[in-house]
């Protein structure tokens, strides 16, 4: 058996020892709830700077809409099994999922907020990425995904959301060196 295969079965063997863990692993592997957790900071964002979180919000959708549609057609092209299609014995805590394994949609959809986030607020990346690494662990907990499925969703969501960051930065950029000369 394979590292990664043991890993899996190292992290789904917690499951049941402490009723928090799982209630926690459970929520952050359902996927939405990081996505709540980075809605109420949009939302926060969009009360305090309505006009400037308009364009930023909007980008940060579509990184995420990208980033799911590539994720999700790197799955098929890649089609590596879910380790609980695999392994003999795994514990069921939130099904398996019919979809393959490489990479971690959920994972790379937090990893392009993440990235985006830090661009813009470096502060972020304290909360930000300890959130993806959990929701990695979430992922390998109900046995839905391997290591490095985590590994490579958080590097591709990385460099989308850096990415796309980078662009509304210099979109911010240019636009402000035009109003000036518009108005000098």
């Amino acid at each position: 058996m394979s590292w990664e295969a043991e890993a899996v079965r190292w992290a789904n063997g917690l499951v049941g020892r402490w009723p928090v863990l799982d209630r926690v692993m459970y929520e952050l592997a359902d996927g939405w709830s990081p996505f709540l957790l980075i809605g109420i900071a949009v939302a926060y964002w969009i009360w305090h700077e309505k006009r400037e979180a308009v364009v930023p919000v909007v980008s940060l959708t579509a990184g995420i809409l990208v980033a799911d549609f590539l994720g999700a057609r790197l799955k098929y092209a890649v089609a590596r099994p879910r380790p609980c299609h695999v392994l003999d014995a795994w514990h069921d805590v939130a099904g398996c999922g019919a979809a393959f394994s490489m990479p971690s949609n959920h994972v790379l959809n937090t990893a392009v907020a993440a990235g985006f986030l830090q661009v813009l607020y470096p502060r972020s990346g304290w909360v930000m990425w300890p959130l993806v690494a959990l929701q990695a662990f979430s992922r390998m907990f109900i046995a839905a995904h391997y290591p490095s499925d985590g590994v490579v969703g958080a590097l591709m969501g990385a460099a989308i959301g850096v990415g796309v960051a980078m662009l509304l930065v210099n979109w911010r950029r240019r636009r402000g060196s035009l109003s000036l000369a518009a108005e000098g």
